[in-house]
């Protein structure tokens, strides 16, 4: 039987942005889901009132269900990896004991290993210019190029714009300032992993810096998580030149871990 992998896309993204990578996976034996979060609510011109009133927890228990469902499905665990958003989604069911090995791309930063930068602000300042998480919001055109696809050939550029939907603003409101989340998603108990993780950063990310990232991994380091960084890569590093050798990273970490 195949063995079940489970990926999570970040923020703003669909289940399609893993279609360069998924059939890598798939060539190794792997059965791979990668859904998209609520797409009823996210995949839309303009965006639906609900979304914006879905916080990071809900995303997380999508994902969660699914997991579930999966392990039932399969009769083991998956192996799960999230990018972005979705790589702290995935701490936080590895926190919960969902999955059979973790690994988190460029992901976004657990309560206290969160780093101020003009970097990441830049990304996202329409966002933060707007100011309310009440709504829901579109990346601008120009945060995007400039902030997440900065080591993505040109060329790439519009069709990943294209493919990028509405978020909800109480989500990027608890991933920006998870200590005021009342559900507490974006704390991470990191003893109670028991399963192996990978983290890993781009130097060259420019939304989840890599001073971020380092102090993620150090987390997860304190109870045996391995980390590996990519010095000429951002924060797509799974669509940008080398995805065929990233990929192969992944898989050969997965033979020795999980």
């Amino acid at each position: 039987m195949a063995k079940p992998m489970l990926l999570i896309h970040g923020a703003f993204a669909v289940g399609s942005v893993w279609k360069k990578v998924k059939p890598i996976f798939e060539a190794a034996g792997y059965e791979v889901t990668a859904p998209t979060l609520f797409p009823e609510l996210r995949i839309f011109a303009d965006p639906k009132p609900e979304l914006a009133t879905l916080g990071l927890s809900d995303f997380v228990e999508f994902f969660r269900n699914i997991a579930i469902e999966m392990t039932k499905k399969y009769g083991e665990k998956p192996v799960i990896i999230g990018h972005s958003m979705g790589g702290l989604i995935a701490q936080k069911l590895a926190e919960e004991n969902l999955g059979s090995a973790a690994i988190f791309i460029t992901p976004a930063a657990p309560l206290g290993c969160q780093v101020d930068s003009l970097k990441t602000a830049f990304t996202f300042l329409n966002i933060l210019l707007a100011n309310d998480p009440k709504k829901s919001y579109r990346m601008s055109v120009w945060g995007t190029k400039w902030g997440v696809l900065n080591q993505v050939p040109p060329v790439d550029h519009q069709e990943m714009i294209d493919e990028m939907v509405f978020e909800s603003g109480q989500a990027l409101e608890n991933l920006a300032h998870p200590q005021n989340d009342p559900n507490k998603t974006g704390t991470i108990d990191e003893t109670k992993i028991k399963i192996p993780t990978l983290t890993i950063g781009a130097a060259l990310d420019r939304t989840t810096v890599i001073q971020s990232t380092r102090k993620t991994a150090l987390k997860y380091a304190s109870v045996g998580g391995d980390y590996k960084e990519y010095p000429n890569r951002g924060h797509m590093i799974f669509n940008e030149p080398g995805r065929e050798a990233f990929a192969q990273d992944l898989l050969d970490w997965l033979k020795t871990k999980a």
